[in-house]
């Protein structure tokens, strides 16, 4: 289950950060679509169907989602230090001592000092 899991985990990211067009929130509607076909075939297809056909579109969305999040996250880390190694000494000297937004919003947010 772990490794399903993770492989599952590294496709979402993968998914995010190498292609232009991610194809992540579209699969729940590749996979209701059939649900959805059905229904219109039969007129007299109660709400309860749209219901179970949503309940996999509304998980698969939340944990898109999520891992949007977790991504942008990483990218700006990465940016931030990226800032405090090396670019922040090619500013003019009066400037050097700055540091980057991610990192003094996470100095505010958890009460960090320089010290």
């Amino acid at each position: 289950m772990r490794k399903a899991f993770r492989a599952y985990r590294r496709w979402t990211d993968r998914d995010f950060t190498r292609t232009g067009k991610p194809i992540g929130p579209l699969v729940p509607v590749f996979a209701a679509a059939p649900v959805f076909w059905l229904a219109g075939l039969r007129p007299d297809t109660d709400t309860t169907l749209f219901l179970i056909a949503s309940i996999p579109f509304v998980l698969w969305e939340i944990w898109i989602i999520r891992r949007a999040f977790h991504v942008l996250a990483i990218a700006d880390w990465k940016a931030g230090r990226e800032y405090e190694r090396s670019t922040r000494y090619l500013l003019p000297s009066e400037y050097r001592d700055t540091e980057s937004a991610s990192l003094s919003a996470r100095r505010r947010r958890y009460g960090l000092t320089n010290g």
